[in-house]
């Protein structure tokens, strides 16, 4: 070869390597280029396993029946098995705890009621910081709350029940789903309103309250309507009032608080879904983007608003808005109303 030629070569090859260091550059290459692995690709390829989303309550409430409508569609879409896990206590606290400790990999979701911002208020610790920890994805559904009688109280009226309260202060008892629940609030809220003593019996969770209610355990109930509308239409609870603005569609014949005397009234519940703080941006918007598709379906559609839920689906960048002010919205409430657990 002609010298210049020559030198050419040898620049272009460059320093010739033993072969044991050349394998591990290249050994070093390959781990470089899977820590570089752009996200996005990660996020096109996630799931690779089974995922699980925690209901921070019992079986048997409208949150659970959400959780595993979306369960069923999302385990379709993957092609991964999508896991109910039930967790329930402290008012949402421990499923949520649980989740915002997990690795931030969109592997353990959680679907959470009102509660989820609710809680920082009412807790005087709080083993997570819902604003830090928890990664929100999407609102879900909301749903109207119902304030219902057993027929043996021969309550049939709002008026009527206060007129009862009262002549009997701190005779009549109530079933909420649980401490600092959105239920247990609007109860709070109405006899504060209304001037009225009624009795908070809490139960771990909306099922089991609908049950104790349903037995006559306890004369009154605050439940989601989802839960009680079977219930309502056989006859063995009476719906009272309804505690949004608007008349729900599954029992539009069942006024509203403010109708029924307190203008103004309103406590409504919403349904989000969370992920672990720290969760990369692209699998919270893979996660959103397979969601849209699902909502999309009419007969998904249907199967909510066969539960009384109503559809709500938020972008994450707004869903965190709403999170972040319902905690500051929700403070000063819990606080006029002096509620607080250890």
């Amino acid at each position: 070869m002609f010298p210049v030629l020559e030198r050419r070569a040898q620049v272009l090859r460059g320093p010739r390597l033993e072969r044991g260091t050349m394998q591990g550059l290249l050994a070093a290459l390959a781990v470089l280029v899977a820590c570089l692995a752009p996200l996005g690709v990660q996020a096109q390829t996630w799931p690779v396993r089974p995922v699980h989303i925690v209901v921070p309550y019992p079986p048997g409430g409208s949150n659970d029946t959400l959780a595993r409508l979306l369960a069923e569609r999302l385990s379709e879409r993957w092609r991964q098995q999508v896991i109910v896990d039930n967790r329930p206590g402290a008012t949402g606290n421990i499923g949520a705890d649980h989740v915002a400790k997990s690795p931030p990999d969109g592997y353990e979701l959680l679907v959470v009621a009102l509660d989820i911002v609710i809680n920082p208020s009412l807790y005087k610790k709080m083993t997570f910081d819902v604003r830090r920890d928890l990664a929100p994805i999407t609102a879900l559904a909301t749903t109207t709350l119902i304030i219902t009688a057993a027929p043996a109280t021969g309550i049939t009226s709002l008026q009527q029940l206060i007129a009862r309260a009262r002549a009997e202060p701190g005779k009549l008892a109530y079933a909420s789903c649980g401490n600092g629940t959105p239920h247990h609030l609007a109860a709070e809220m109405l006899k504060a309103r209304a001037g009225i003593d009624l009795v908070h019996v809490p139960y771990k969770g909306c099922g089991l309250a609908q049950t104790a209610s349903v037995a006559g355990e306890v004369p009154l109930g605050v439940n989601s309507v989802g839960n009680v509308a079977p219930m309502i239409k056989a006859g063995r609870l009476r719906p009272i009032a309804v505690t949004t603005t608007r008349r729900d569609r599954a029992l539009s014949d069942v006024p509203t608080v403010a109708e029924s005397g307190l203008p103004g009234f309103e406590v409504n519940n919403w349904f989000g879904l969370f992920a672990a703080g720290g969760t990369p941006a692209e699998i919270i918007n893979r996660i959103y983007g397979e969601l849209k598709a699902v909502y999309a379906d009419p007969a998904f559609l249907r199967q909510l608003a066969d539960r009384s839920l109503e559809p709500e689906l938020d972008t994450p960048e707004h869903f965190r808005k709403v999170v972040n002010e319902g905690v500051d919205l929700f403070a000063p409430v819990v606080k006029s109303l002096g509620l607080q657990i250890d």
